[in-house]
């Protein structure tokens, strides 16, 4: 599951994520983020990938540079779907 977005160079999908909140577990975080951003409920399956974004080091660090975040990825199935 993907959220289409737009800026000024088109269209472009994002997974659904954001900040972890103090104290937050990294389950609930995702549960979260995924009703907030698309609206659905999520069961999470297992740990796929982590990355590692340095944004000093990619396109966008005019704006990213002192952007540094470690992000999941997990398999989840929609619930009632």
């Amino acid at each position: 599951m993907l959220t289409k977005n737009q800026d000024n160079e088109g269209y472009f999908y994002l997974f659904p994520g954001g900040g972890q909140e103090h104290g937050e577990t990294i389950d609930n975080a995702l549960l979260r983020e995924c009703i907030e951003e698309v609206g659905k409920e999520v069961e999470i399956g297992e740990l796929l990938y982590i990355r590692e974004y340095i944004g000093k080091n990619h396109e966008h660090s005019s704006f990213d540079f002192n952007v540094h975040q470690v992000e999941y990825y997990f398999v989840c199935n929609l619930v009632n779907e």
